[in-house]
């Protein structure tokens, strides 16, 4: 979470209003289980979407781009 309020910030894009929150959660299949690490963010008009955490860690310009995309972003 703090690299990608880091690179939000970087950018000068206003994210006032939306809901950021990491999740874990354990993911299980017949031949075995996973966990699933999730940063999902919420607007107030209800639109939300979820991203990888692990990738946003290496990346977090490309959550960036897809939150600008997504959610209307401006700077």
């Amino acid at each position: 979470m703090t690299a990608l309020r880091s690179a939000l910030s970087a950018v000068g894009l206003q994210t006032s209003g939306l809901q950021m929150e990491y999740t874990e959660e354990a993911v299980g299949y017949p031949g075995g289980s996973y966990m699933n690490r999730l940063i999902s963010v919420r607007s107030p008009g209800g639109t939300w979407e979820n991203y990888d955490a692990e990738m946003t860690l290496r990346n977090p310009q490309i959550t960036v781009g897809e939150m600008k995309i997504k959610f209307g972003l401006s700077g």
